[in-house]
């Protein structure tokens, strides 16, 4: 299937789904840098990702923080019934624009909004507690300054999982139209355990998504068109499934936690501004399609770089291993950090990274298998010699890295393959010691 037509099938899918419902590098890491490294300065003007990186580090700054100021409001900002199971919202009548529902009014807790209970109002952020178990259809509608909401669930808890409901939405399509424009941040509570499949399809304003750690998993399409999407806390989200975040075409930055165990095909397909990926493993899972373009959605590994978004730079791997062919042809990347935990670095790894300017070896990888670093025609230097696991370096390792000057090894490889430099045109030195 080539790509054009697997994208109609995705949209396709979409449509009818919606129908229906860089991390920090440690201390003991080694470098392999370009000789003369470029210093690269994003330009606003040319480097639309700028405004995107720093929108991306505002909301991981400050998402932590929401609400954490803040003070329950007085029972005599809300117009409420008494029922049998507790305490229903009718109608905000307080004046403040940041309100924090109270979990428990007159001894009962509070259960359920009602529909248009914050219909039409000036508030800026809401905070609902987890007591609240329904939210009517439009209790937040026509709420145009609304930028910030914590709800203890998606949907409005009886059966409807379309979060575009609590502002009128009637479906996903409608939720382009229905959800505030102002709307920025969304904060997901504790207990929930999905994001439903286009729950969150069309939230085209939305720049933060934060998940709680029990979140299982964020289902197909659930973020769909989201492209104002920068941050994503994804909590203890253990299944990323097929086509997650299509189209989220302003993530620019996106760590993927140890909690995730398996990424489905295509889960960042067109994700065209990403920049940095930090990874748990490298394709699927950690035995299944290990290969980088799997998650963009590439259905072999020679379509790595097809699928790729072109604004791929860096990524930082974790885990143990980087699989044989796992980056080979990605053309766009510049700097790859092999976290501390990675034993192996597979066979033709990174071969035909023509940009690859640098790579972070951490002190625990253990091997590099034949022509890994093969026709990283830009790599410069390379100094492991601290690397005390490392014991082998296959054939054809390093071959027509034709910028590479001069490398250092750890005295722990006990021999080199005759070859492994072959191409190498302007190696000067191994070990301190001229090459011939």
């Amino acid at each position: 299937m080539n790509k054009r037509i697997s994208l109609a099938l995705i949209l396709f899918v979409a449509t009818c789904l919606s129908l229906v419902g860089c991390a920090d590098r440690g201390p003991g890491d080694k470098l392999i840098e370009r000789e003369e490294e470029t210093e690269f300065v994003a330009t606003p003007d040319i480097d639309p990702s700028e405004d995107l990186i720093n929108k991306y580090k505002m909301h991981k700054e400050n998402a932590p923080l929401a609400f954490k100021s803040n003070s329950e409001n007085p029972s005599t900002d809300f117009e409420y019934s008494v029922l049998e199971d507790g305490i229903a919202i009718n109608k905000y009548i307080g004046s403040g624009d940041i309100v924090v529902i109270p979990s428990v009014i007159e001894g009962k807790s509070v259960v359920s909004l009602s529909g248009e209970s914050f219909a039409q109002s000036n508030v800026r952020a809401v905070f609902v507690p987890d007591s609240v178990k329904a939210i009517g259809k439009g209790a937040f509608e026509d709420c145009k300054s609304l930028s910030t909401l914590r709800v203890p669930f998606i949907g409005d808890g009886e059966g409807d999982n379309n979060g575009g409901v609590i502002f009128g939405a009637d479906d996903t399509i409608s939720n382009g139209i229905k959800v505030p424009g102002a709307l920025k941040m969304l904060i997901l509570g504790e207990g929930e355990l999905e994001v439903s499949a286009s729950s969150l399809a069309y939230f085209k304003s939305l720049e933060a998504i934060i998940l709680p750690s029990s979140l299982q998993k964020i289902g197909q399409f659930a973020f769909n068109e989201c492209r104002s999407l920068v941050y994503i806390d994804f909590g203890g989200t253990k299944l990323i499934e097929e086509y997650a975040f299509l189209s989220c075409d302003s993530l620019v930055s996106v760590e993927i936690p140890d909690t995730v165990i398996e990424i489905r095909l295509g889960a960042f397909m067109q994700c065209d501004s990403l920049k940095y990926i930090s990874l748990p493993f490298v394709g699927s899972n950690a035995e299944e399609n290990r290969y980088i373009g799997y998650i963009f959605g590439a259905e072999n590994k020679a379509w790595n770089n097809s699928f790729l978004p072109m604004t791929l730079s860096y990524i930082t791997v974790r885990g143990e291993s980087v699989p044989d062919m796992a980056f080979e042809g990605c053309n766009n990347i510049i700097e790859v950090t092999l976290a501390d935990g990675v034993k192996t670095v597979g066979e033709r790894a990174f071969s035909n990274c023509k940009s690859m300017q640098s790579i972070y070896i951490a002190d625990s990888v253990e091997s590099i298998g034949a022509d890994a670093f093969s026709n990283c025609y830009t790599l410069g230097k390379v100094d492991i010699s601290g690397s005390s696991s490392l014991k082998s370096i296959g054939i054809q390792a390093f071959m027509n890295c034709k910028s590479l000057k001069s490398i250092k090894l750890p005295i722990s490889v006990d021999a080199l393959p005759k070859d492994v430099f072959l191409g190498c045109d302007s190696l000067l030195s191994v070990n301190g010691e001229e090459y011939n």
